[in-house]
């Protein structure tokens, strides 16, 4: 008697898949992408990190009023969110900021184009607190 036996034969795995012969303008293009990103990575370019970071002009460590001159109203703006208080004193335009331990008054000037701010101050509300303190509250509660 003849014994039967079984052969198991796997069909070999390719991890990398065929090139097509004629390859779509996506699957082209994703190629393009992904090798221009390792290659500028590779060179040592890289995205900004996100955050304030990526806009241009504004600096994620604010530690003084003075960091803020120049700004112009929409930087200040992407940075603080609208001011809770706006006085019209021409030329200038005070814009208010307030959290619980501090107020920031920023004064722009309109008669520059675009408008940018000239002077800025920070006034303590409660206790005392150190003016990079103040900017980084007011620049998280922005982004809440």
């Amino acid at each position: 008697m003849r014994q039967a036996t079984q052969h198991w034969a796997a069909p070999p795995v390719f991890l990398w898949p065929e090139w097509p012969e004629y390859p779509s303008p996506w699957f082209l293009l994703t190629l393009g992408i992904i090798g221009g990103s390792l290659l500028l990575t590779a060179l040592g370019f890289a995205l900004p990190p996100s955050g304030n970071a990526d806009k241009p002009g504004i600096s994620t460590s604010l530690q003084t009023p003075e960091d803020l001159s120049g700004l112009t109203a929409t930087e200040t703006r992407s940075l603080f969110g609208p001011p809770v208080l706006v006085r019209h004193e021409p030329p200038a335009e005070i814009w208010q900021y307030r959290s619980d331990s501090c107020v920031l008054d920023i004064y722009l000037y309109t008669d520059t184009t675009p408008t940018k701010i000239r002077h800025a101050e920070i006034r303590p509300r409660t206790q005392p607190v150190t003016d990079a303190d103040c900017l980084h509250i007011l620049t998280v509660a922005a982004t809440n």
